[in-house]
């Protein structure tokens, strides 16, 4: 994983620490009636496929089940070592997920100074 800077620099450690309570929140919170907005969305995208796609700052893997439930190969990137954790428990029985531990942003921001 490439070293961050600034405020980023911790992000991967700062949802370590709060990764369970967000995949909760996420899942059966508050936040639960906007991502059934996003999964809707995700639905009409996935029987477009199948394909690939790249979930950046994955978090628990949420999102990427409609797509793998509709054939896609879903690559989940997250800063979280335990999100990601949280995500492979999710999807343990897909054999169409790949899971990497980078912090997508810091990636990007390092391409864009080059």
């Amino acid at each position: 994983m490439t070293s961050g800077r600034g405020s980023w620099s911790n992000v991967g450690a700062a949802f370590d620490l709060v990764a369970d309570a967000h995949a909760e929140f996420v899942d059966r919170g508050p936040l639960a009636a906007i991502d059934i907005a996003v999964r809707e969305r995700l639905l009409a995208i996935a029987e477009s496929g199948p394909g690939a796609a790249a979930d950046l700052g994955c978090g628990a893997g949420a999102d990427a089940e409609v797509l793998i439930a509709h054939g896609w190969t879903v690559h989940l990137i997250d800063a979280s070592a335990r999100m990601l954790a949280l995500a492979e428990e999710r999807l343990r029985a897909s054999s169409s997920v790949r899971f990497r531990r980078d912090d997508a942003l810091e990636s990007l921001r390092s391409d864009h100074e080059r």
